[in-house]
Parts: structure tokens; sequence; C-alpha cells
């Protein structure tokens, strides 16, 4: 945030990982992020968003999380071992949040979870999904894996 005034992320082509599904996923994380960054200057219920917020990305992550994963197999992309640790460091940060919360504690913790959020997106969409894009991006097997995974079958 600048100035303490949140400022909505906007999906921009160069954002692509080149396999819609994943993209897709991408969008919705944006859209949860700027939800909860919305909530920062609502005089709405921060609990409530929180609760919200919290629901949606656990859910919402562990899926997408495991689609991204999927299609990286699919394509044999070398990155994958070294890809997946940050996935489980989002989920326990997730997690510790989560705690905090239920704890009781409110405070800072939507300013800290949408600070995380948006730092993660940057860092790790912008960064290190992008070292997958040249594997996936034109492998039919992993646009394949992308389009037909299904969290229930995993």
């Amino acid at each position: 945030m600048v100035d303490g005034i949140w400022k909505p992320i906007i999906w921009k082509d160069e954002m692509s990982v080149g396999v819609a599904q994943l993209d897709d996923d991408h969008k919705g994380l944006i859209s949860i992020l700027n939800r909860l960054g919305e909530a920062l200057h609502d005089d709405g219920d921060t609990r409530a968003a929180l609760t919200l917020g919290f629901r949606a990305l656990s859910q919402f992550m562990r899926v997408h999380f495991a689609r991204e994963e999927h299609a990286m197999r699919a394509a044999d992309y070398p990155g994958l071992a070294g890809h997946h640790p940050q996935h489980v460091d989002f989920i326990e940060e997730m997690t510790d949040m989560a705690a905090r919360f239920e704890a009781g504690s409110d405070g800072d913790l939507l300013e800290d979870l949408v600070l995380y959020l948006r730092d993660w997106l940057i860092n790790h969409i912008m960064v290190e999904d992008m070292a997958y894009k040249p594997f996936l991006s034109g492998n039919s097997d992993a646009h394949r894996a992308a389009r037909d995974f299904s969290a229930a079958n995993r």
C-alpha cells in the first residue's frame, strides 16, 4: 500500500503464465486480495472480512497449488522440486495467520494478510511462476493436465 491507501491490483497480460486455468486461478487470487484490500478501508466488520478471506484462501490456494504442480509434473518441469516448498511455506503462513485470528488477534491482522498476499503475489507469480512459463505455455501435456485437473481426484 502506498500512503495507507489500497490500490487494487489489475490483471495484465504480462502476468500470464500461458496456461488458461493457472491464469484464471491467479486472477481469482487477485480478486480475493482486492476484496481484502478494500476491507481495510471499509467501516465494516474486520472479523467477517478475515473469516471469509481465510476460508477462501484455504480452499482456493490448496486446489490451485495442486493444479499448478500437476501441470508442472506433466511438463517435466525441472524446477518443481524448488517450487513446491514455496507452496508449503505459503500454506504454513496462512495457517499461522488463521491461528492468530482464531486466538482473537484481530489487531493489524487484516493489514498483515493483505501486505503478505500482495508481496507474495508480486514475488511468487511474477518471478517464480514466470520461470515455468517457457516449459508449460507451449506444452500440450501441461495444458491438458491443468484443464483436466480435479481436486477430488488428487
